[in-house]
């Protein structure tokens, strides 16, 4: 079960940030977390309890980290929009238009 959740986790964050980068590297979810070296029951819950805990934790941190690229993107396209007014002789009927069409989000 442990090996199936890890497998999609690793496959979805694969999906997210792209096959072999150093974000899907970075919150990869290892095998290794989630197995106990013991042969006891209760090492192995212990062990999965680990494993799940670690792998939340990745998770968490790879929103974190979506969230932050999100809100740079945001504030880049922003600036990206405003750098292209700059330097032009628009009329102020385009500027006004244009504007309007920016901040509806078009």
């Amino acid at each position: 079960m442990a090996t199936r959740i890890a497998n999609k986790i690793n496959a979805t964050l694969d999906e997210v940030f792209g096959q072999g980068t150093q974000d899907a590297v970075d919150f990869e979810i290892s095998m290794m977390s989630f197995q106990a070296l013991s042969k006891n029951w209760e090492d192995k819950i212990d062990a999965v309890r680990r494993g799940r805990d670690r792998a939340m934790a990745c998770l968490t941190d790879a929103i974190q980290h979506l969230e932050e690229r999100l809100a740079d993107g945001e504030k880049d396209a922003s600036e990206r929009a405003l750098r292209a007014y700059e330097g032009l002789a628009l009329h102020p009927e385009i500027i006004r238009a244009a504007s309007k069409l920016y901040q509806d989000g078009r």
